[in-house]
């Protein structure tokens, strides 16, 4: 297995990371985190570092994609999925995503609502700057979905 990640510098990253390695040794201890790659930021270079590893380890079959920002990365895995068999789970629902899982290479994919996560921010932010409205909580949530093919089966992709 290969955890494919974005900056490892921002706290939130480390913090996916740690929780991923933690959780696989504790409930699978039987699978092998082989490899972990921190992404670039810009498509062609995280293309060619994905390629890369997965040219060069080729036991590893399964990958958690983590970086719905750039779509490089995935593409080099959806390529090597056309050639071997790789189960690819992700986070986020790009464009990009949404067809490979119409497509049946991605196993499922983790939504985490980016739009939401911004606009309850801002929308907190600025009505205490403006009114002095504290919060009603100190924690707010933004739901997840767990997204499967079959959650998109009937759709077509756009």
């Amino acid at each position: 297995m290969a955890v494919m990640i974005s900056n490892l510098q921002m706290w939130s990253n480390r913090q996916r990371l740690l929780s991923i390695e933690n959780y696989m040794k504790k409930e699978f201890p039987g699978i092998k985190l082989e490899a972990v790659l921190e992404l670039s930021n810009e498509d062609i270079e995280s293309y060619l570092q994905a390629k890369k590893l997965l040219d060069e380890r080729l036991d590893v079959n399964c990958v958690l994609y983590c970086s719905g920002a750039v779509d490089g990365g995935l593409k080099a895995v959806l390529e090597a999925a056309e050639r071997r068999p790789v189960k690819i789970v992700t986070f986020d629902f790009t464009e990009t995503i949404r067809k490979a899982m119409y497509d049946g290479y991605i196993v499922f994919t983790i939504t985490q609502n980016p739009n939401e996560q911004g606009y309850k921010a801002l929308k907190l932010m600025s009505q205490y700057l403006t009114d002095r409205q504290k919060p009603d909580a100190q924690f707010h949530y933004i739901n997840t979905e767990i997204m499967i093919r079959e959650s998109i089966k009937d759709s077509e992709p756009l």
